[in-house]
C-alpha cells in the first residue's frame, strides 16, 4: 500500500505488497573480534560460551565476522542443519552485547527437538544483569509489551500497545556502588 509496516502487521485482503531485499555484506571487517569457547559437545549439538561483543548471525548490516563464520570454519558441516542457510544450527541467540551459554544443533534432528523446546518454553534461561541505580522493588514481574523503537530501528522500545508481549521475572541480587546486581529470567522469550 505504498507505506512501511511494522514487522508484525497482519495482511488484510487487498493489500498490495512490495519487498525490498538487503544484501548481506559479503566484506567481512577484518578487526579482532572475540571468539567462543566450547562449553560442552556430543553428536547432537554443542554448548557454548558466547563472548560479549560478537554477533551471531550475518544481518543486512554486520561487516564483522559473526558467530556462525566461526561455527562454520570449526564444523563446516553445519551448513546442511537449520532453515535458514544465514542461520545453521542457530536455534536461539543473544543480542551482540551480551555474554552466555547458547545451544548449537549439530543435526537436523537436534535442531528440530531445540527449537520445538525454545517455541514450548521448556527450557529456562537467567542471565545476570547490571543495571545502573537501585532496582526497587528488589524482585517482580516486568510484564510490557516490546516493539522495535521508532527512534532507533535496531534497539527495542517497551510500553507500546503494538509489541509482542514480554513477560520477565526478575531478583535483585545485591546493590554494588550506585548499581544493582539482577537476575532475571524471560518467561516469553523476548
Amino acid at each position: 500500500n505504498e507505506k512501511n509496516v511494522v514487522p508484525h502487521y497482519f495482511l488484510k485482503e487487498g493489500d498490495h505488497v512490495s519487498v525490498l531485499e538487503k544484501k548481506v555484506s559479503e566484506k567481512k571487517e577484518t578487526k579482532p573480534i572475540p571468539e567462543f569457547r566450547v562449553v560442552f559437545e556430543c553428536v547432537d549439538y554443542l554448548v557454548i560460551d558466547k563472548p560479549p561483543g560478537l554477533v551471531v548471525h550475518p544481518a543486512a548490516n554486520t561487516t564483522a565476522q559473526t558467530l556462525v563464520d566461526q561455527l562454520l570454519e570449526r564444523y563446516p558441516e553445519l551448513r546442511q542443519v537449520g532453515d535458514d542457510p544465514l542461520r545453521p544450527g542457530i536455534v536461539h541467540r543473544l543480542d551482540k552485547e551480551a555474554s552466555g551459554a547458547m545451544v548449537i544443533a549439530k543435526t537436523q534432528s537436534s535442531f528440530e527437538s531445540l527449537v520445538r523446546q525454545f517455541k514450548l518454553r521448556q527450557v529456562k534461561k537467567q542471565y545476570h544483569i547490571l543495571t545502573y541505580g537501585h532496582v526497587e522493588p528488589t524482585e517482580g514481574v516486568i510484564d510490557l509489551p516490546i516493539t522495535r523503537s521508532k527512534q532507533q530501528y535496531t534497539r527495542r522500545a517497551a510500553g507500546r500497545n503494538d509489541g509482542r508481549q514480554a513477560v520477565t521475572r526478575y531478583w535483585v541480587e545485591r546493590f554494588i556502588g550506585n548499581t544493582s546486581l539482577v537476575r532475571v529470567q524471560p518467561e516469553t522469550g523476548r
